[in-house]
């Protein structure tokens, strides 16, 4: 209350002022009251003088705010809003002072919602508030506690599942929880370099190799806030198709059951090959024809690769000898021949400039205790051609049986005094009264030839019949010495240990094959001709019998030398020999 006064004559005393009707004076012409009341102002002046006032004051608010409250507003994983609400039915509300967790009042804000973020995830929190009236008046709230939000950890769903193989797989995420503004859903399949956002509870997401994926909630207000699920690794995927390796085209007599899987096969670097399939596997019901074989690879994730191959089936024939008939159409099983079609006639040409030597692929099974036919037709465009057609001879292991396998100069058997073992210069025998000694011996006889050959079987032929243990040129004929039954060799012994006891004889050699079917011979020019010939029993050395096989023979080549050069005779420039009808079939 401030009072304003004057005094012309005497003037204003020194204190002239009196708030309480006279009972005070003061110098001051100001009084605060904070409460409604009358006043009884007084006013003096020098002679003493009082002027008198009465005045009333009001409208002094002295009221607190009251009612105040504090609310929990929107809350997330890094914030929390709480809301004020206070009366003060006078002046009113001012504003409000915030506190966190027993802390000090923030500055006074006029806003009744306070925000607290960069708070940790499903923490709780203690909020109280000050509401401050225009009086200046203040009063507390109680204190409320509140607790932001988890985030749940995403998971992973994956299909087909992880220990089933597939061409892909698709990995489902789920974010559960509920998502708030500050919440970024993200995936990553780079380990983390760059990440994808999602803006749906979950996502699928595709795997066509083996691969990794990370899946997080990310806290856009508290990255300390942000979860991330454990790497999910993907594997089995196998995207890539099968391999199949099949060999050439199958040619195969009629009435035949061939297995259509031999040769095939197929690899998978992947899941593997779960199934390998042929669309002809019966082929025994087939008529004469070319057919299509489509092979089916599957591996364990469903990747499939086809491919094909041909079956020829021929005509079946009395001939032991493959395609000898020209059944097949083509050159099977005489690969150096060439196969020709004239005139409706099929037939195998040779042609060359130089002597030639050839035989079939095949290896024909014989039993020399039974009787075979051999028959070839052939034709030539030379005269001067001279040609030697027959076999050749293979053992139980399908070594090549030649001459010196079997040769030996008769009445030679003897057998060994003492072990020969490699590097001896000597050979020691029991008799050698019956060694040929000459001085115009060839290298061959110069040599021995012993008994104890064994196959793979174990079987040891007997002596004077075959071996493959024979060796040529070993000494001089002077080095034989039939008094003291001794050879001194031309070097030290290199091969193998011959054990005391072992029989030998000097070796011999003979006609390299059998050429029963055509033994030298010049062919007609333009014509065919057939030569043929029987086959049966065993020939004993030194006879050499075109129509019986050799001892230890089990298969047989058809074999031909053409075009042969010998001394006084020059092998034909330009020549083609044609064949037809290799036939060679048992007759009982």
């Amino acid at each position: 209350l401030t009072i304003t006064a004057t005094d012309k004559e005497s003037g204003l005393a020194s204190s002239p002022y009196s708030f309480d009707g006279g009972s005070t004076w003061q110098v001051e012409a100001t009084k605060t009251y904070t409460s409604n009341q009358t006043v009884n102002i007084w006013v003096k002046d020098n002679a003493g003088n009082i002027e008198k006032q009465t005045v009333e004051i009001s409208k002094i608010d002295t009221l607190a705010p009251t009612n105040v409250t504090l609310t929990k507003g929107s809350v997330t994983s890094s914030s929390i809003t709480v809301t004020a609400s206070a009366t003060q039915n006078q002046m009113g509300i001012r504003g409000y002072q915030f506190s966190i967790d027993g802390g000090a009042y923030l500055t006074e804000q006029t806003s009744v919602s306070k925000t607290y973020t960069g708070l940790s995830k499903n923490t709780s929190h203690s909020f109280k508030v000050k509401a401050i009236g225009k009086n200046g008046k203040e009063t507390e709230s109680s204190t409320i506690t509140v607790s932001t939000n988890d985030i749940s950890v995403p998971t992973y769903s994956v299909s087909p599942s992880g220990d089933i193989w597939a061409t892909s797989k698709t990995v489902t995420i789920t974010y559960p929880g509920t998502k708030t503004e500050n919440l970024v859903y993200e995936y990553s399949k780079d380990g983390g370099s760059t990440w994808t956002s999602v803006t749906t509870s979950s996502v699928s997401v595709t795997f066509t190799s083996n691969g990794n994926v990370i899946a997080r909630v990310r806290d856009t207000e508290n990255t300390a806030n942000t979860v991330t699920a454990s790497t999910l690794t993907v594997t089995k995927i196998d995207a890539t198709k099968p391999i199949i390796q099949v060999g050439s085209t199958i040619t195969i007599l009629q009435g035949t059951n061939y297995d259509t899987m031999t040769g095939v096969s197929a690899s998978d670097a992947g899941s593997g090959i779960k199934s390998l399939t042929a669309s002809i596997t019966n082929t025994a019901s087939l008529a004469v024809g070319t057919y299509t074989i489509t092979y089916t690879a599957t591996d364990y994730a469903g990747n499939v690769i086809t491919t094909t191959r041909q079956l020829k089936i021929v005509r079946k024939t009395d001939s032991l000898i493959r395609n000898g008939y020209i059944e097949y159409g083509d050159n099977t099983n005489f690969p150096d021949l060439n196969y020709v079609s004239e005139s409706g006639v099929e037939f195998l040409r040779s042609s060359t400039n130089n002597e030639k030597i050839f035989e079939n692929s095949d290896f024909i099974p014989i039993e020399s205790s039974k009787t075979y036919y051999q028959e070839i037709t052939i034709r030539t465009n030379n005269s001067n051609s001279f040609n030697y057609v027959g076999f050749k001879e293979y053992d139980y292991d399908k070594n090549e049986i030649r001459a010196a396998n079997v040769a030996y100069v008769t009445g030679t058997l003897t057998t060994l005094s003492k072990d020969l073992n490699p590097g001896d210069t000597v050979i020691y025998f029991t008799d050698l009264s019956k060694f040929a000694i000459s001085s115009s011996l060839p290298y061959y006889n110069l040599g021995l030839i012993f008994w104890n050959y064994k196959d793979s079987r174990g079987y040891q032929y007997p002596a004077e019949t075959y071996s493959r243990n024979y060796s040529w040129d070993l000494y001089n004929y002077n080095q034989i010495n039939k008094e003291n039954h001794t050879i001194t060799l031309k070097r030290p012994w290199s091969g193998q240990t011959m054990k005391v006891g072992t029989e030998v004889s000097q070796s011999s050699d003979g006609m390299v094959y059998n050429y029963g079917l055509i033994p030298g011979s010049y062919l007609p020019v333009g014509v065919w001709k057939t030569y043929s010939n029987t086959i049966t029993g065993t020939t004993t050395w030194p006879n050499q019998d075109l129509n019986k096989f050799r001892h230890a023979t089990k298969y047989i080549r058809f074999f031909c030398l053409e075009n042969y050069s010998y001394a006084g005779h020059t092998p034909v420039t330009g020549l083609k020999t044609d064949y037809r009808n290799f036939i060679f079939k048992e007759i009982n």
